[in-house]
């Protein structure tokens, strides 16, 4: 990475939403502490800094629609908690009675999705917090923890109002970043000193993240109102810019050869550096426009960019012309892929600049298909199951919580025992895979932040500098949370030592006191993960029966292609969106199964292979699309109706295969050759692999 790419990445760090959210919540919760202790109201102070702060937590990024239906929910769930567990902290066995109802009830929240998953989290957190402060006069606490809560919330949606758009734009810019960073990958298939499966596992692991930020766009622009107002021109740019996003992807994902065969034919002409090089620009172009929308700055024409990019597409053009007719009808390919590429970086400029005779028509997509309710009414009573990831989730967690309650009552653990528990709901996560990786980054982090502190506490010369220390930890905390968790967890450490340092009187026997309870908590939060598992390895072939699913039906939208019947624009792009997002979640479960203390030994690489072809399907189904929408320009690389439908055929077998119902596909596969030889045979590939999976 270049100096330049690092300084440009930091100073946009300190524009990003990341930043300027920690800014506006360590304010937020900062300000009324303050003058509540101007004003000579301590006690009062801390509560309501508790409220603000806590709140916070259920804040994620989003419309003001959703903050507005978060918030409804939020703030009277938090006073509701603050009474009922003030009223009753002084009594065990009540207290262990409420914290199992909280503690499930809360976490059951995840069957709404991300969001209320914060939510059931922070105010499970909260419920602690309230029993480590021990409140004595449980109607006060609970209002000011109210006016806090209010407060917090008062704003943030006036921050919403104001800037409508700004989680938006940062919506659009991590997409951009997270597409631009999969085209980079690309790059590495035209480098020869890059073996070809570690660029194809680079490549599952950008097609994760790139989905991940999709799906984010989707649920933000699609829920802003302004967005689907066509008499808003900022919306509409906004929108524009994000279906040109999406769309760019495609036209990336069909930028797929044979590069076994691509880099033994041109390995000396010079060719797979001069398309290295033309991806490495492209790439480097969208980062750029990805910071200009992320700090808010206006999109500038690079004349730079064109002319190199021009430069070397004539230098193609020269090579092209000059090449035999195979490998000349092959670059012509290659060539048309790489324009389209920079039509769609051209399309999301113009969106940007407000060009509005340059925006596609996308009048006839229907968007409210492309995003789910984010709260339907039967999805809580539905996840009430044994079988329901959910379900198992909150049963592990809540006797993890109690356990560790009831440690937390018979140990002699001091005055902060609470963060037993705190640990045990910060590190405990639905899969196990993401609970053993936070549990260590929990560890880590606070290790780390006990010895920064401590260093810290030797050198600060006394209580104001150490308390306006302490905020500025407080602000890093908030800026890496949604980053680098364990990055995170080390400044948030190191903000409560100093607290603690000084509401303790400089008494730092609580350090210790706080490595044991993390200690305690990561134990107990570890070995909950084996209670109730739900190991990724028994569900991947629920998985793989989803992305065969999802690409039968990508290639029938291709028949009707041929058959002359061309799909609805919102048909086929949720066709397209629906294979994506299957072999996004399958790399996920593969990921975690990897973790797990019970593997499938023998079928980690028959699954990973499985992944593999099933992303050159969708390279190669995208890039008909693109062929058959450019013309007939390249008509004798698309396969025929017939070829098509032995390929769906032969995924069909391969699903009746994942589903335990075995029958035999006949024939020799071959992923060589023209489009329609790659069409069949990865299709066949993918059967043998399905084959060898289910025996």
């Amino acid at each position: 990475m270049s100096k330049y790419s690092v300084i440009t990445r930091f100073f946009h760090f300190f524009l990003s939403e990341y930043f300027t959210d920690a800014l506006r919540i360590t304010l937020t919760v900062v300000v009324p502490v303050v003058m509540a202790f101007s004003l000579g109201y301590s006690r009062e102070a801390i509560t309501i800094g508790l409220g603000a702060l806590m709140i916070s937590l259920t804040d994620s990024a989003g419309s003001i629609l959703q903050k507005s239906r978060i918030s409804l929910i939020s703030v009277p769930l938090f006073f509701l908690l603050s009474y009922i567990t003030a009223s009753v902290w002084y009594m065990p066995v009540v207290t262990g009675v409420w914290l199992t109802l909280v503690v499930f009830g809360c976490s059951m929240l995840t069957a709404y999705g991300n969001r209320f998953y914060l939510l059931g989290s922070a105010a499970i957190i909260f419920m602690i917090f309230v029993l480590g402060f021990k409140p004595n006069d449980p109607i006060a606490f609970s209002f000011e923890v109210l006016a806090g809560a209010t407060w917090y919330y008062l704003v943030s949606l006036l921050q919403s109002r104001l800037f409508p758009f700004k989680s938006v734009r940062h919506s659009i810019a991590e997409c951009i970043f997270a597409t631009a960073g999969f085209l980079r990958v690309k790059a590495l298939f035209y480098d020869v000193n890059t073996p070809i499966d570690e660029a194809q596992k680079q490549l599952l692991a950008r097609h994760l993240k790139v989905n991940e930020k999709q799906e984010q766009l989707r649920s933000i622009i699609l829920r802003e109102p302004r967005a689907m107002n066509e008499g808003d021109i900022k919306g509409k740019m906004l929108l524009r810019a994000s279906v040109s996003v999406i769309d760019l992807y495609e036209e990336i994902t069909a930028v797929h050869y044979d590069y076994v065969q691509v880099r033994g034919v041109f390995r000396v002409s010079g060719v797979l550096e001069l398309v290295n090089r033309i991806i490495e620009l492209m790439s480097a172009e969208l980062f750029r426009l990805g910071y200009a929308v992320n700090s808010g700055a206006d999109i500038q024409l690079q004349e730079s960019y064109n002319e190199e990019l021009d430069l070397m597409s004539q230098r193609l053009q020269y090579i092209i012309e000059r090449e035999t007719p195979d490998n000349a009808l092959l670059l012509k390919k290659l060539q048309m892929n790489v324009s389209g590429v920079s039509e769609h970086i051209e399309a999301i400029r113009s969106a940007l600049m407000k060009e509005e005779d340059k925006w596609p028509d996308e009048t006839q997509i229907e968007y409210d298909h492309f995003v789910s309710n984010e709260m339907p009414g039967a999805a809580l009573l539905t996840n009430i199951s044994v079988n329901s990831p959910v379900f198992r989730f909150s049963l592990r967690l809540t006797l993890a919580c109690v356990l560790g309650y009831i440690l937390s009552l018979f140990l002699p653990l001091g005055n902060y025992s609470y963060w037993i528990l705190l640990t045990i709901v910060i590190i405990m996560r639905p899969s196990f895979q993401h609970t053993v990786r936070r549990n260590k980054e929990r560890l880590g982090g606070s290790l780390l932040g006990i010895g920064a502190g401590l260093i810290l506490l030797y050198i600060l010369p006394g209580q104001s500098v150490q308390l306006i220390t302490a905020i500025f930890f407080l602000l890093a905390f908030f800026a890496c949370n949604r980053i680098n968790y364990q990055v995170s967890v080390i400044f948030i450490t190191i903000m409560v030592i100093l607290c603690l340092n000084i509401y303790t009187g400089s008494d730092a026997s609580f350090i210790l006191e706080r490595l044991v309870d993390t200690l305690i908590g990561c134990g107990i939060a570890f070995a909950a993960a084996y209670v109730f598992p739900v190991w990724e390895s028994g569900r991947i072939s629920f998985f793989m029966a989803e992305v065969l699913k999802a690409n039968i039906v990508y290639l029938e939208k291709l028949l009707f292609e041929l058959s002359g019947k061309p799909a609805q624009p919102t048909s086929y792009k949720l066709s397209r969106k629906d294979a994506y997002v299957s072999l996004a979640n399958l790399s996920t479960a593969f990921n975690g199964m990897l973790s797990e203390p019970r593997r499938f030994s023998g079928r980690q690489k028959n699954v990973f292979q499985f992944q593999i072809l099933n992303q050159m399907l969708t390279s190669v189904l995208s890039s008909l699309f693109s062929v058959l929408r450019a013309g007939e320009a390249f008509s004798g690389s698309v396969p025929g109706k017939a070829a098509v439908t032995e390929a769906i055929d032969a995924l069909k077998s391969g699903l009746s295969l994942v589903r335990n119902d075995h029958h035999s596909l006949t024939g020799n596969p071959d992923v060589r050759g023209e489009k329609s030889d790659w069409l069949v045979g990865i299709c066949r590939e993918i059967h043998l692999h399905c084959a060898e999976f289910s025996e």
